[in-house]
């Protein structure tokens, strides 16, 4: 959820500038320190971003994605122990399966989940 915290320290008066510098550094993952997960990147590229919802319509449609292929996966393999895709993966196991995450990015994951989705999440405690 790194990129997604640092979209929100953005001010609504230079969101947008600033975001499309971020969504450059997102998609190239340039950034050694703070890697961005794969997946995550990918569906940034070629993104205008103007606002916080067009970030939270991202990651909206990231989470429904990796639920989706992960509901497929597993129908097919109730014992599949993971999703194809590591970016996909990383996704689920943060979000969906309770891995332990801090308190903020448990929030932020919260806000960001598609209506669908809500409430369909496990304690990530």
């Amino acid at each position: 959820m790194g990129p997604y915290h640092e979209f929100a320290r953005f001010s609504d008066k230079d969101f947008a500038t600033k975001a499309q510098d971020l969504v450059t550094r997102i998609t190239n993952n340039s950034d050694r320190k703070k890697p961005v997960n794969p997946y995550v990147s990918s569906q940034f590229r070629g993104r205008y971003v103007k606002s916080m919802s067009d970030v939270v319509t991202i990651y909206g449609r990231v989470f429904a994605m990796v639920e989706s292929n992960w509901q497929q996966v597993s129908s097919r393999n109730p014992n599949a122990p993971a999703l194809p895709d590591a970016g996909q993966e990383a996704v689920r196991l943060a979000v969906f399966t309770g891995a332990r995450a801090g308190e903020d990015q448990i929030e932020a994951i919260r806000r960001a989940l598609p209506r669908n989705l809500q409430g369909r999440e496990t304690r990530l405690r």
